[in-house]
């Protein structure tokens, strides 16, 4: 599990974890690592997949991470045995995260423009695509039942369609302009309420 005084990186071909007091100090004491270069479960071909790390989430309270790859590698991964869970390629993948269900939603940036839902339980192919220009950012936000997606200059809010069945989709809900283009990095701002998205409220 991760705690709070735990941070989680990724850089280069690595995931790891720091503990947070002493990299305030200047020193990174790695608690944790996982490179898939050495993961006995990720298949030769694979491994290039996962050069160029550029997200990492932890899941289920910290029990398992979600991991993606500029180079298109995706997994889920149990932080215990470092065993990968689930493992799928999207282009130039850039952030992922859990949706309801056992399913994963990509958001595949430039050269693949679009966020792609796979399921976990299923085959490493997606069970939906939708497009999204340079999308660079997913969020699933629990308490508004709702998916948060950054694109090039605009933040979409989605809402799960068909969720209960082999052909689920993403319904566009609102759509809000950013302030400026290139929108790149999405994380959530605790306390500004549980109203439900809409054009009229981003709520992050």
């Amino acid at each position: 599990m991760v705690h709070a005084d735990e941070i989680i990186l990724a850089g280069g071909d690595e995931i790891f974890i720091v503990d947070a007091v002493k990299a305030a100090a200047g020193k990174a004491n790695k608690l944790w690592r996982w490179n898939a270069q050495e993961a006995a479960d990720v298949p030769e071909a694979a491994r290039r997949d996962f050069h160029h790390m550029d997200e990492c989430k932890a899941v289920e309270q910290g029990v398992k991470l979600l991991v993606c790859a500029s180079n298109g590698g995706c997994a889920l991964i149990e932080r215990a045995t470092k065993r990968v869970l689930w493992r799928a390629k999207s282009r130039n993948a850039h952030s992922l995260d859990l949706l309801p269900h056992d399913r994963v939603v990509v958001a595949s940036s430039l050269s693949g423009d679009h966020l792609e839902v796979f399921d976990l339980k299923g085959t490493a192919a997606p069970v939906f695509k939708t497009p999204l220009h340079s999308a660079h950012g997913v969020l699933w936000d629990e308490a508004r039942q709702c998916l948060w997606a950054l694109g090039f200059d605009e933040l979409r809010c989605y809402t799960l369609a068909d969720w209960d069945t082999a052909t689920p989709s993403l319904k566009l809900k609102g759509s809000h302009k950013l302030p400026d283009a290139d929108g790149h990095d999405l994380r959530p701002q605790p306390g500004l309420g549980t109203a439900p998205c809409g054009p009229d409220r981003a709520g992050l």
